[in-house]
């Protein structure tokens, strides 16, 4: 691992407060007491250290995670011990991986390039029932039409659904929803954290547009303008990316097997007391 430059404390307590503040509002809106963020954290401040600090050629220790983490090793070792009873796989709805094969896949797209009209009532390899078998496993076709048609995903037109939108976006008030909210907040914190390791050897992108005195008007110009802009730049990259996935494309070679993407999200704070008093 590299090795990065000590800190304040003072800058310490700003920068995780600066995380917290949304996330910890979020927790509250759902319940979440803070005896339970703190079990969460506590057996994932062993994980991590058991996992990602070990020394050079030599095996971690009890002892050594708990120097790092400022647990006792009785705790440590309970929690290494026990298995995590809230560590369950995240499946994502097989609805919205429909839309994406949708948008990828060349054999369900039209001769100009975009998502075609599919067929609701033929069996054919071009068809929604095509697709749906393909890539929906074995949930029936009329149960994923009815579930992006109730999204607004896709409509139908006569014997033929078309989509509407460039992506399913889950029920806003679903655990689907959040985690897939969340998920990309971990690859921002994932790609922040591999840039302070390895400084300017190999880094991730990692950019951001921001202006700190914008009116009301500005931000609504600018929050269209960009989703529109957006949109256009996460299509064409997905379509690239759908010909190196090997899902897609099994004739690909190549060794590893790698997540990749990029994610892009807009941000306003309408807060005052965040800006300087300007006098």
């Amino acid at each position: 691992m590299g090795s990065s430059p000590e800190i304040s404390a003072k800058v310490i307590h700003a920068i995780v407060r600066m995380v917290m503040v949304p996330f910890v509002r979020l927790l509250l809106r759902y319940g979440v007491a803070h005896s339970d963020f703190s079990a969460i954290t506590r057996r994932l401040y062993v994980e991590v250290a058991e996992r990602d600090f070990q020394l050079t050629e030599r095996n971690q220790s009890v002892a050594r995670v708990a120097v790092l983490t400022g647990l006792t090793r009785r705790e440590v070792k309970r929690i290494l011990d026990e298995p995590d009873p809230d560590a369950i796989p995240i499946e994502f709805n097989r609805a919205g991986r429909v839309v994406e094969a949708w948008m990828r896949d060349r054999t369900f797209w039209g001769d100009n390039g975009q998502p075609a009209a599919l067929s609701i009532t033929s069996k054919s390899r071009s068809s929604f029932h095509a697709l749906v078998k393909k890539y929906g496993g074995d949930i029936p076709a009329r149960a994923v039409m009815d579930e992006l048609i109730s999204r607004g995903a896709i409509r139908k037109e006569g014997e033929t659904v078309l989509m509407t939108s460039t992506g399913y976006v889950p029920a806003g008030d679903s655990e689907e929803m959040l985690t897939v909210t969340f998920r990309s907040v971990g690859h921002l914190i994932s790609t922040i954290d591999h840039n302070d390791q390895n400084g300017s050897d190999q880094p991730r992108l990692q950019l951001t547009v921001e202006y700190d005195n914008v009116s009301s008007e500005g931000a609504d110009s600018f929050r269209i303008l960009s989703r529109e802009k957006s949109k256009e730049m996460l299509v064409y990259l997905d379509r690239f990316l759908a010909t190196q996935d090997r899902d897609i494309n099994p004739a690909i070679t190549g060794d590893g097997q790698v997540r990749t993407g990029l994610g892009i999200f807009f941000f306003q704070d309408d807060n005052d007391n965040t800006r300087d008093s300007q006098k």
